[in-house]
């Protein structure tokens, strides 16, 4: 069974999200709260908890900041907002949860099952939560590092070094500039949604690129990699293919 803490600045947004769980999710045994950052550290010292619920914005000390002050204890956590801001970008690209307020029953359980299924353990909590400081300092300004949960744990990779991405039902391969691949439990759609800012192109209900490594656009509507490997385009996403390469090139 699973213990939780609830941290916030608001005791109503304590409030509803501890019944939440308590209606909902019989899986979590104990459920804490604390309001505020600092009683938040106090808690997660006292307490120890499976999987911590934080919120963004506090005042004091965000929660980015609160993670960053625990110097030798590292939790499980999904993120709580009520901004759909830059930090959320960050959050996504670092392979952590997060929940927008007002908090949704089915998106909250899909959360809590989802930690339960792959929870991530304390040798890779470190450099999870770098990668998340890094990236909250960087995606403003710099292409953020993508971090997937893979069988063999976590991995971590410039969103440059990605030749393309190809679903596998509910799942995404990587292919990688050196040859190497990952498979990620995420949905080729969310990374679509993630990485189309930065140029990636979805040519294919199966296949998304990254056009830096295009090396030709055949009459046939395939698509050659700098890797050696074709890609299909989508007929009705032809015309759309050829605007987006022009407006790269």
């Amino acid at each position: 069974m699973i213990s939780a803490l609830i941290i916030d600045d608001e005791k109503r947004a304590l409030n509803v999200l501890k019944m939440l769980i308590e209606q909902h999710l019989p899986e979590i045994k104990t459920v804490s709260t604390a309001l505020g950052s600092a009683k938040g550290l106090e808690q997660i010292y006292a307490r120890k908890p499976d999987l911590v619920f934080l919120d963004v914005e506090m005042p004091g000390m965000t929660g980015f900041e609160m993670l960053e002050a625990l110097k030798d204890i590292r939790v499980n956590v999904i993120f709580t907002t009520a901004y759909d801001h830059y930090a959320i970008r960050a959050i996504r690209f670092s392979a952590i949860d997060y929940l927008l307020k007002p908090i949704d029953v089915q998106e909250l359980k899909a959360a809590v099952h989802k930690f339960m299924q792959q929870p991530v353990s304390g040798d890779d909590l470190t450099p999870l939560m770098s990668n998340l400081m890094t990236n909250l300092i960087s995606i403003q300004t710099h292409k953020p590092r993508l971090a997937i949960s893979t069988t063999g744990g976590l991995s971590f990779f410039d969103i440059d070094e990605i030749v393309r991405c190809e679903a596998d039902n509910n799942y995404t391969i990587f292919y990688l500039q050196e040859g190497a691949r990952f498979l990620s439990s995420k949905t080729l759609k969310e990374y679509d949604e993630l990485l189309s800012e930065y140029q990636f192109l979805r040519v294919h209900q199966s296949h998304l690129i990254n056009p830096q490594y295009i090396k030709q656009y055949t009459q046939k509507g395939m698509i050659e990699m700098k890797d050696g490997s074709r890609v299909a385009v989508s007929r009705r996403k032809h015309h759309w293919v050829l605007e987006k390469l022009k407006s790269i090139y």
